[in-house]
C-alpha cells in the first residue's frame, strides 16, 4: 500500500505490491484487530479509508510508517544489548528472538 492523491487532489491509499513502506493504521477495532477510520465531520466509524474520506474532510494521515521505525530501533537496541550481529532472521518472529538468533 502507498499514499497518493486521487483525481480530486485528496489523500488516498492504494494497493501497491512494489511498495516497501510499512503502513500501520492509527486506529484499530479492539475486537477484530482491523483498521477503523473515524469521520471527523460526522462522528461515524468506517471500515475503509475510502468510505470515510468520501464523507469527511481528511485532516491528518490515518496510516503511519512510525511503527516500522520504532520496530527497527528496538531491533537495533536488542542486537546491541545481546551482542547479536545479524537479527534479520528475527524480523518476522520477534517473540522467538532467543531461539532464532545466535550470539556471534
Amino acid at each position: 500500500m502507498r499514499k497518493t492523491k486521487n483525481d480530486q487532489g485528496k489523500t488516498d491509499y492504494i494497493a501497491d505490491p512494489a511498495s516497501t513502506e510499512v503502513l500501520c493504521a492509527r486506529f484499530y477495532d479492539l475486537k477484530t484487530a482491523k483498521p477503523i477510520f473515524a469521520g471527523a465531520d460526522d462522528g461515524i466509524v468506517y471500515s475503509t479509508f475510502q468510505e470515510m474520506a468520501a464523507k469527511n474532510k481528511v485532516a491528518y494521515d490515518f496510516f503511519s510508517t512510525r511503527p516500522a521505525e520504532l520496530r527497527d530501533i528496538k531491533y537495533d537496541q536488542t542486537a546491541a544489548n545481546h551482542n547479536i550481529s545479524d537479527i534479520a532472521c528475527c524480523m518476522h518472529k520477534p517473540s522467538k528472538l532467543a531461539l532464532c538468533c545466535t550470539n556471534r
